[in-house]
């Protein structure tokens, strides 16, 4: 089993906030951008493994349950059961679902 490192300290890969983002940026590409409502996500042209496991990490550990493949040279994202093509700066509107947790009874 490989060691985890967390996705901030990646070499290449900063993780900082504006306004109203979460921004993951590799080299001098904001690869992923992201609130509680949508996610953003740019390959910034660099189509390579290394972005795509930097992308599925972020969402990853910000909980986000969304990742993106490749088939046959053509990047997908895959999300709430359906398959999206990737297209750099595609923005993707978030649904949560959630079950609300009911307090235990003693």
């Amino acid at each position: 089993m490989r060691n985890y490192i967390p996705v901030k300290k990646k070499k290449a890969t900063k993780v900082y906030l504006d306004e109203n983002y979460i921004i993951v940026k590799l080299y001098s590409t904001e690869i992923v951008k992201l609130n509680s409502r949508e996610v953003i996500l740019n390959s910034g042209g660099w189509s390579t493994n290394t972005t795509k496991n930097r992308i599925n990490q972020s969402l990853t550990e910000n909980g986000i349950n969304m990742s993106v493949y490749q088939d046959n040279r053509q990047w997908f994202i895959r999300y709430n059961n359906e398959d999206i093509e990737f297209v750099d700066g595609i923005c993707i509107k978030l649904v949560w679902n959630y079950r609300p947790c009911l307090p235990k009874r003693f």
